[in-house]
């Protein structure tokens, strides 16, 4: 099992080119223990320091760190921040029979994302909410782990009955990565821990343009990383 798929957890206090001020801190856990009688090596003062921060291993933590090092220092850009570029649309791909309903549920998704696109653009603003109701089928509502539903850790999608959509899972890394703690924090209605909203009632129904547009791409980007994902048997 990797560290991508662990119960998510908000991966704070890693700043770019960090792993020497890690070192540090494990140190100062090393100390804090001793002061508290409890004898704690190096390595294990680093593993301790790694499950605070929300990974698996010290070596996760650590590679987290070297590459944000390694990244630009401007802030981290999402998909559904980016307003100004057009709505990316899924590659023609061959499905295979097993594939076959995790890509009913992609193109399902990205249904929702382009039928959102137009309405924010070609629906006048106070016909848009009746124009969102129109879509139909099921609410992307709600990313949910629950490992007494499924044991594999995953993320996985599901409508406003916390029923599933077949094949739309994410991992905790690309969770992440999608910027849907950010996300849950701004505009979610969910603990955002093991639960992430999609499209909250609050904003499904919003006259905003801008609004319509992120919730479009937030979809997009979502059916896109599914869609790249190897499908298993």
């Amino acid at each position: 099992m990797t560290d991508s798929i662990i119960p998510f957890q908000r991966r704070g206090g890693v700043p770019p080119d960090a792993v020497f001020a890690l070192k540090g801190e494990a140190r100062q856990l090393r100390a804090d223990a001793l002061a508290q009688g409890r004898q704690l090596s190096h390595a294990a003062a680093l593993e301790e320091l790694a499950l605070s921060k929300g990974f698996r291993t010290w070596n996760a933590l650590n590679a987290h760190a070297s590459q944000a090092g390694a990244a630009s220092q401007r802030p981290q850009v999402f998909p559904w921040q980016q307003l100004d570029q057009p709505l990316p649309e899924l590659p023609l791909q061959f499905v295979k029979p097993h594939e076959l309903r995790r890509s009913e549920s992609i193109t399902e998704l990205m249904r929702w994302a382009r039928q959102m696109e137009f309405i924010s653009t070609k629906v006048a603003p106070d016909d848009r909410p009746e124009s969102m109701e129109l879509i139909g089928n099921r609410v992307p509502y709600v990313l949910e782990q629950s490992r007494s539903r499924w044991p594999d850790g995953l993320f996985h999608l599901c409508d406003r009955g916390y029923d599933a959509f077949k094949g739309i899972a994410l991992t905790g890394e690309q969770i992440h990565s999608l910027g849907l703690p950010e996300w849950n924090d701004e505009f979610g209605q969910h603990g955002g821990n093991d639960s992430f909203t999609l499209l909250g009632d609050d904003w499904r129904y919003t006259r905003k343009e801008d609004m319509l547009k992120r919730m479009a791409r937030l979809l997009a980007s979502i059916a896109l990383v599914v869609n790249s994902t190897p499908a298993t048997a």
